[in-house]
This record gives C-alpha cells, sequence and structure tokens, in this order.
C-alpha cells in the first residue's frame, strides 16, 4: 500500500457504495471518512480538514447540490467531485457553477474513479499553489506601498497593514475586530455601501490618530464577493500636506486676486495667441471699455498701428520682460491716451509662449503736466 495521499470525504446514504469506494481508495493510499448525509458530511467538515469529497448529488434529506456551496463556504480550498447516478447535464452544470471540480457517474468504473480523484488533487495542488503565490505577490504590495490597507469583515477589522498602524498611530492588536465606527467613522457609510453590491466608494474625508491629531485622507472602499460574507478592502491615502498646500493656495489666489482687483494700474492677461482673456476693472476703467468688449479682444486692436509696430519691434517675446515702454492706446471713443506699458511674458516647461501679462499706466496727466513745464522753461528762456 502507498503512502497516504490525502484526506477524502466520502458522501453517500448507500452503505455498500461508501464501503466500496473507500476500500479502493484506501487501497490507492488515501484516508478515508464516511457520511451518510449531507447533513453529516457538514459536521464532519466543520471538524476535519478534508483534501477531497466525493458526494453523491441524490440523497435524502440534503441534497449533494444543496449541500455542494455550505461546503466550499467552510473550506474554500476543498476538492469537490460529484457522484450521480442519472446523467442529468442540468444539474451537473449546476454543481460546476458552484464550485464542483468534475463529477462522475453510477455504477462506477473503480479505476476511472481513482484516477479522477488523483487529477482532481493535482489540480487542486496547482491552484492552491497558484493562490498561495499570489498571496504572497498581494502581502508583498501591500506591505510596500505608502497607503493604509484595511480589510473588514461585517463592518470589523479583520486585517491591515503596515501602513495603517503608522497613520493611525496605533499597534495592530489596537486596530483587528475593532469596528469601522471606532477607527474610520468618515468611512463607515461608504463601507456598508460598498457591503450592500453598490461598487467601489471613493472620496476624501478626516481620520483621527491615536494622539487626537487630524489626517485628511482620499479613500477607496472596495467589495469583494466572499459568498455569505462581504469583505471590503479600504485604502487610504494621507492627502494631509497636499490639502495644506492647496488651502495656501487658496489663500495666495485670494491674495493675489484682492491685490489684482484692486490695483492702481490696469492689468490685463493674454494668450498664447495674443488675445485678452483676463483683466482687472481698473483696465475697463482705463480703456472706456466692458467686460464683453475686452473678452477674447485682440492686443493688437488696443494700440494705433504705427505703435503696435513700434512695440513688435522692442521683441519682448524673446526678452521675455520688456519695463516702461511709452505707447498709445485706443480707447473705447477712439480718444488716444498715453501710457508706460510693462510686459512679461509667460512661457511653459518646454519653453514655448503660453501669453502675457501687461501692466498698463495711463500717464496722459503726467505728459500734460511736462509739456506745460516745458512750456515754462521756454518762456522763462525767451
Amino acid at each position: 500500500m502507498e503512502e497516504r495521499r490525502g484526506k477524502i470525504l466520502v458522501v453517500d446514504d448507500e452503505g455498500p457504495i461508501r464501503t466500496v469506494i473507500s476500500h479502493k481508495l484506501q487501497h490507492e493510499g488515501y484516508e478515508c471518512v464516511l457520511a451518510a448525509s449531507g447533513e453529516e458530511a457538514l459536521e464532519k467538515i466543520c471538524a476535519h480538514d478534508f483534501d477531497l469529497v466525493l458526494l453523491d448529488i441524490r440523497m435524502p434529506g440534503m441534497s449533494g447540490i444543496e449541500a455542494l456551496p455550505q461546503m466550499t463556504f467552510e473550506d474554500p480550498d476543498i476538492c469537490v467531485v460529484m457522484s450521480t447516478a442519472v446523467d442529468d447535464t442540468q444539474t451537473t452544470v449546476q454543481a460546476m457553477n458552484l464550485g464542483a471540480y468534475d463529477y462522475v457517474l453510477k455504477p462506477f468504473d473503480l479505476d476511472d474513479l481513482a484516477t479522477r480523484v488523483e487529477t482532481a488533487l493535482e489540480r487542486r495542488k496547482v491552484e492552491s499553489e497558484k493562490r498561495a503565490r499570489a498571496a504572497r505577490h498581494y502581502s508583498a504590495l501591500v506591505e510596500n506601498i505608502a497607503d493604509a490597507v484595511f480589510e473588514f469583515k461585517r463592518g470589523v477589522v479583520a486585517w491591515c497593514n503596515t501602513r495603517a498602524e503608522e497613520m493611525l498611530g496605533c499597534g495592530q492588536g489596537e486596530l483587528i475586530n475593532k469596528e469601522v465606527e471606532a477607527i474610520l467613522p468618515g468611512v463607515a457609510r461608504q463601507i456598508e455601501s460598498a457591503e450592500q453590491s453598490e461598487g467601489r466608494q471613493r472620496g476624501t474625508t478626516t481620520v483621527e490618530k491615536k494622539d487626537g491629531s487630524v489626517l485628511h485622507v482620499e479613500y477607496s472602499a472596495s467589495p469583494i464577493d466572499g459568498k455569505e460574507t462581504i469583505e471590503v478592502v479600504v485604502v487610504l491615502r494621507d492627502i494631509t500636506e497636499r490639502k495644506k498646500a492647496e488651502e495656501q493656495l487658496q489663500t495666495a489666489e485670494e491674495r493675489y486676486r484682492t491685490i489684482f482687483e484692486n490695483s492702481a494700474v490696469a492689468i490685463t492677461m493674454a494668450d498664447e495667441n495674443e488675445r485678452i482673456v483676463l483683466w482687472n476693472k481698473f483696465a475697463e476703467d482705463v480703456l472706456g471699455m466692458s467686460a464683453s468688449d475686452l473678452n477674447m479682444r485682440p492686443v493688437s486692436s488696443l494700440y494705433p498701428d504705427e505703435e503696435w509696430a513700434k512695440i513688435r519691434a522692442q521683441n519682448v517675446r524673446q526678452k521675455g520682460m520688456q519695463n516702461h515702454i511709452e505707447t498709445k492706446m485706443i480707447k473705447k471713443n477712439q480718444e488716444i491716451v498715453d501710457v508706460s506699458l510693462s510686459v512679461s511674458v509667460l512661457k511653459g516647461p518646454d519653453g514655448n509662449v503660453t501669453g502675457s501679462i501687461a501692466v498698463i499706466s495711463d500717464i496722459g496727466e503726467f505728459k500734460r503736466l511736462q509739456e506745460e513745464r516745458d512750456q515754462l522753461l521756454r518762456a522763462a528762456r525767451s
């Protein structure tokens, strides 16, 4: 007799069949345990570890089809081969869909049965190795990412990675078996939605660390169908620093907007095609134009042709900046005004021009006073 090759549960309501099968499989080197009903089989699966179950489909009380999903739930790795005296294709397909590896027809060819058992166990071994390898890869992945990962079963923590401990400032013993409300109250409703098979839930929230400090996080809660038990994987990404940067940026933008809108000089921004896309209120006042007049207006249309030619000759795009260009601009009423112009060219990372900013000062009064001064000086000399 060969060395024991695996432990098999033989389930059949007919005693002689159980005896014949167990004698054959024991002769092939397997350890056999017998059960006369689906109910007895489930009791033994709960009490023992089996490599394979040979399960009769038609039995009084709980049928093999009824027992099969409960067996695979108790032991997802178990290998089940169905047996039946009726060649019923529909029932066979149902059994395979419920997780059976194979089926055999009665009366048995015992040699064929032994071959099918061996093949099924080989297949189980290969799949178990694949699952173990996948589990190792998964473990390596989640332990080396910068995000916190939690697994919840029925709303309590079943597992978490090291980053989760670091993020919340807790040891794993303080997190395992804790209810979601106790550690991630901001994600509790999303986990419940995921458990109700509403798909992945995403968003942002805050979590409180053990020391009382608060973190801003992005979360993703994804359901994993575990038959009667729904598992939810929750991934948390710490975005506290990003949140602070966003708040600082928003504050800076608000300050910029305040300065921009309350500046005593006209400011316009043009795009790469030299059309006005942004301006302040003072620009409207200087040019006597409304928002609709300025929006997407070509910059060149604001200057007399000869003045635009002079500005072009300054090669501002090549220089990147040009300060205090004295020129003239055309108001909406066609009045020509004297202005001092400072231009800054905006460029992207590739060095291409993406737009420009112009600061415009009305120097009409200054020019008038300068002219009066010159007239007085000439009169004094004469």
